[in-house]
C-alpha cells in the first residue's frame, strides 16, 4: 500500500486527538504517528489493522490517492442478510439535519452527521439532533449528543445511552437494557410521559453510544 498520510492526520483531527494520545490508543509512539503523518515511512501492516479498527474504516480508505476536503467517511457493517453494507457519513445541508438516513443504493447508506472535535471526549463519528423530550433534563431537545458506531450492535452496556436507528430509519435516544431472547428495552429519562418499549435488535438497523451530551447556547 501507498499511504496517505494526510489521510491519517485528517482523522485524527476529526477524532479530536493529538498525536500522543493517537500513539497511546494503538501503542505506538508520537514519533511514528508523525512520520506516517508527513509521509517519512509508512507504517507496518499491523499499525494500519490497529488504525483502520480504531477508526472504523478500510484499508483502501488510507490508499494514496489525493484528499477530497468533500470526501465522506465510509465504514462497513454487516445486515441482517450477512450482506455488507456501506454506510457513508456526509455533512447535513439544507435537505438532511444530523441524524437524517438515506438508502441510495445497493447496500449503500448516507447518513448526515455533523463534524466535531474534541480531544476531551475521544474519538467519535459526529453530532446528532435531540428531538424530542424524552431524555430530559440529561438531554435537552434541540440540543445534541455526540456519537460514535457499535460495530457490533448488540454490544451495548447495560444502562447507557445510545443513539439508536431502526429499520425504518427513526432515530431514538434512549437507555438501552439487552434481554435474554434478542430484545433490547428502550427506556427514557420520562417514564410518565415516554414508557419503555421493546425492540428487536432485528429491527435495529445502526447503533452508537452516546461520548457526550452538547449544549447549544
Amino acid at each position: 500500500m501507498d499511504f496517505n498520510g494526510n489521510k491519517l492526520k485528517d482523522l485524527r483531527k476529526r477524532a479530536g486527538l493529538t498525536q500522543v494520545m493517537l500513539a497511546h490508543e494503538i501503542g505506538s509512539t508520537m514519533a511514528s504517528v508523525s512520520n506516517w503523518e508527513i509521509g517519512k515511512n509508512d507504517p507496518p501492516y499491523g499499525y494500519i489493522s490497529k488504525l483502520c479498527e480504531y477508526f472504523n474504516v478500510t484499508e483502501d480508505y488510507f490508499d494514496n490517492r489525493p484528499l477530497d476536503v468533500q470526501d465522506s467517511i465510509v465504514v462497513y457493517i454487516k445486515g441482517e442478510d450477512g450482506k455488507s453494507i456501506q454506510l457513508r457519513f456526509v455533512e447535513p445541508d439544507e435537505r438532511r439535519t444530523p441524524g437524517d438516513v438515506e438508502h441510495i443504493g445497493d447496500n449503500v447508506w448516507e447518513m448526515a452527521i455533523e463534524p466535531i472535535r474534541c480531544h476531551f471526549i475521544g474519538p467519535v463519528h459526529g453530532s446528532v439532533m435531540v428531538r424530542n423530550s424524552a431524555m430530559e433534563p440529561e438531554f435537552n431537545s434541540r440540543n445534541a449528543v455526540a456519537v460514535r458506531l457499535l460495530k457490533q450492535k448488540t454490544a451495548v452496556t447495560p444502562g447507557e445511552v445510545y443513539f439508536v436507528i431502526d429499520s425504518n430509519q427513526e432515530g431514538h435516544l434512549r437507555r438501552l437494557y439487552p434481554e435474554d431472547d434478542g430484545r433490547v428495552r428502550m427506556v427514557s429519562n420520562r417514564t410518565d410521559v415516554f414508557p419503555d418499549y421493546t425492540l428487536r435488535f432485528s429491527d435495529i438497523f445502526l447503533v452508537f453510544k452516546v461520548k457526550a451530551n452538547i449544549t447549544l447556547f
